[in-house]
């Protein structure tokens, strides 16, 4: 039995509030378990190429939140 059904797109895999949430239904473990997954068709997670553009898209996010966040003081 699955606890939450995820449709899974291109938006969602850029979403961080989707990835928010796909990382806490993970933190309770047994996540296989947990979600039904919907794949859209333009959810490229196929081809390990293709997998390989969401992670470069999350690794820019954080570069740019690491940039942004040396302009403002260690305080802040």
């Amino acid at each position: 039995m699955c606890d939450a059904i995820a449709v899974i797109s291109d938006k969602y895999l850029k979403s961080p509030n989707c990835m928010f949430e796909l990382v806490q239904i993970a933190k309770n473990g047994e996540f296989y378990n947990q979600i039904f997954p919907i794949v859209l068709a333009d959810a490229q997670i196929y081809k390990a190429v293709a997998r390989l553009k969401y992670i470069k898209h999350w690794e820019d996010e954080i570069k740019e939140l690491d940039e942004a966040m040396k302009e403002v003081g260690v305080a802040n």
